[in-house]
This record gives structure tokens, C-alpha cells and sequence, in this order.
């Protein structure tokens, strides 16, 4: 637990965000639950791409 990055951390509390809004718009069928549901997912798209390029420039 302790080894685990902090940017990891992140992208796991935006993948849950995204699930509960995505639960929220599908039973509530709310626009705005989707809506925070696409911030989530390009939140967790970016962070992602974050760790990618980190990885990236720990090899060289």
C-alpha cells in the first residue's frame, strides 16, 4: 500500500467518481450525473496519460 503512487491514487478516486455519476445518470437520468461522468472519465484519461509519459521518462 505504501508503494503506491500518488497519481495511482488519483486515477482510482476519478474511476469510482465516474462510476457512481455514471450509476447516477442512469437511474436518476440526470444530464448533469452525465456530464460529470465525461469530466471523470477525460480526469482519468489524463492521468493515465500522465503516468504513461512518466514511465516513459523513467526509462531513459
Amino acid at each position: 500500500m505504501k508503494n503506491i503512487p500518488l497519481y495511482l491514487w488519483n486515477t482510482i478516486i476519478y474511476a469510482l467518481c465516474t462510476l457512481s455519476f455514471a450509476l447516477l445518470a442512469v437511474v436518476d437520468n440526470k444530464w448533469y450525473a452525465l456530464v460529470a461522468a465525461l469530466f471523470g472519465i477525460s480526469s482519468a484519461f489524463n492521468a493515465y496519460r500522465y503516468v504513461k509519459d512518466k514511465q516513459k521518462k523513467e526509462e531513459k
